[in-house]
């Protein structure tokens, strides 16, 4: 949506069916905004960066939805991630992601 289909913010769109898929009735309703996360990030790192393995990233805001998308994207690619976080008590999930710690101060 907003790359080859015109309509990503208007109030009704036409969207096709392969680009669609239906969720389960239990998913938290915030699962709209997981494509869009993913596209930011993709959209960041490869084209935009043209991030490659044996390479580095620095993510800022680490713990953030986008922060945590854009390490694993980022390892997937071969990529050492790196990653920051204003509050020390996150450090451990960025442990467990890979990519740091190291609380911003």
């Amino acid at each position: 949506m907003g790359h080859t289909h015109d309509g990503g913010y208007a109030q009704y769109c036409l969207v096709p069916v392969a680009k669609s898929f239906r969720s389960r009735p239990d998913c938290p309703g915030g699962i709209g905004a997981v494509p869009e996360t993913l596209q930011t990030v993709y959209e960041s790192l490869t084209p935009g960066l043209d991030l490659t393995a044996n390479q580095s990233l620095l993510v800022r805001g680490g713990t953030s939805s986008v922060g945590l998308a854009a390490s694993a994207l980022a390892k997937d690619l071969g990529a050492t991630v790196l990653s920051t976080t204003r509050n020390p008590d996150r450090a451990g999930a960025l442990k467990e992601q890979g990519g740091g710690p190291r609380a911003d101060r």
